[in-house]
């Protein structure tokens, strides 16, 4: 059994607003249908109820936008996570093999206690 990371749960949380913004998309769609039967008919009742329809159906949309939009902000967090996690692989790596970090041409010996899962610990 494969261990979820956090990155790979954050994916399939993102993996399931998307399902739901085309649940959201495809009940929206039924109504607008609805109200196509509707507007065929006619009386006072019958065009309040294709009001009332087509009011949901509107907000239907409006709540598949805002999932859009949230699913678009997690994924921009996930891009920024793998890349710092990249980042913290990446200096763990010139920790191992030199037992100092450079950044910008300047370098830090012993300055990084250990890097884990966790992040960075530095000595204080």
């Amino acid at each position: 059994m494969k261990v979820m990371t956090y990155c790979d749960r954050l994916r399939r949380q993102s993996g399931e607003l998307a399902n739901y913004a085309c649940e959201l998309s495809r009940e929206a769609y039924m109504l607008e249908e609805v109200c196509a039967k509707l507007s065929r008919l006619e009386g006072r009742g019958i065009r309040q109820i294709r009001q009332i329809v087509q009011r949901q159906a509107d907000r239907l949309r409006l709540q598949r936008q805002k999932v859009l939009l949230m699913k678009q902000a997690l994924d921009r967090i996930i891009t920024t996570y793998e890349r710092c996690e990249q980042m913290v692989e990446s200096l763990g790596e010139r920790r191992r093999k030199s037992g100092s970090i450079t950044f910008r041409g300047r370098e830090f010996p012993n300055v990084i206690r250990y890097i884990d899962h966790s992040g960075i610990r530095f000595l204080p």
